[in-house]
């Protein structure tokens, strides 16, 4: 059996990611989060769980080059990297 990873990001607006403002409008709702974390952290954070596939949404090309690159060029967090990450994330 295999394991998605899915919302990666923190959802359809990608809450979860550094820079991204609180309210988008790409969607009428968004989960409002002072915690925010790069997306390079996000995947690779991911990528370091036992998972069989990250489904990673993306809102335009120049997000999808930008996961592309990551994705190829990230190795997964250690185990404290994700820890750290957590507290971070609350």
């Amino acid at each position: 059996m295999g394991v998605i990873a899915m919302k990666v990001m923190g959802g359809g607006n990608g809450c979860l990611v550094a820079g991204n403002p609180f309210k988008q409008v790409l969607r009428p709702y968004n989960d409002e989060t002072s915690q925010q974390a790069s997306a390079r952290s996000l995947i690779r954070y991911t990528l370091g769980l036992p998972i069989s596939v990250a489904v990673i949404g993306v809102a335009s090309i120049d997000q999808l080059k930008t996961n592309v690159t990551i994705v190829r060029e990230a190795n997964p967090m250690t185990i404290a990297e994700q820890q750290d990450l957590e507290k971070h994330m609350g």
